[in-house]
């Protein structure tokens, strides 16, 4: 949640240092998505990302993992490299998230599929 937050506070002052609005902040931690619209006590303050979001007038919203792969697959690439890497333009991607990229433009649905474990004479079958 720390991590998250903190890109979030980070994404926002990129905004704001270039002056950037009518942004949309998408986050898969519902927990922050509420504090952040103030629909929950928030146990830590986060005034400075309130104050830019207002700023920035950024919509922060709640997406389910599914549409969250380009972040996470960035977050990896950062953690792989030890945070040494920052990508302004397509080209600069690597082949993975330049892949993630085409089908989130292409507007593929992602699909979220619960199985349920079936009982059949005390086995387990999914």
């Amino acid at each position: 949640m720390e991590a998250k937050t903190i890109a979030i506070l980070q994404a926002l002052r990129y905004c704001n240092r270039n002056n950037l609005q009518n942004i949309i902040v998408e986050t898969d931690s519902l927990g922050i998505t509420k504090m952040l619209r103030q629909e929950w006590r928030i146990p830590w303050g986060i005034q400075e990302i309130q104050e830019l979001q207002q700023h920035a007038q950024a919509h922060i919203q709640h997406v389910f993992r599914e549409a969250n792969n380009l972040a996470d697959k960035l977050a990896n690439e950062a953690c792989d490299l030890e945070g040494k890497i920052q990508t302004q333009t397509y080209q600069q991607l690597s082949g993975a998230c330049k892949g993630i990229l085409n089908t989130d433009k292409a507007q593929i649905s992602s699909l979220r599929i619960r199985t349920r474990k079936i009982t059949v004479h005390g086995q387990y079958h999914e």
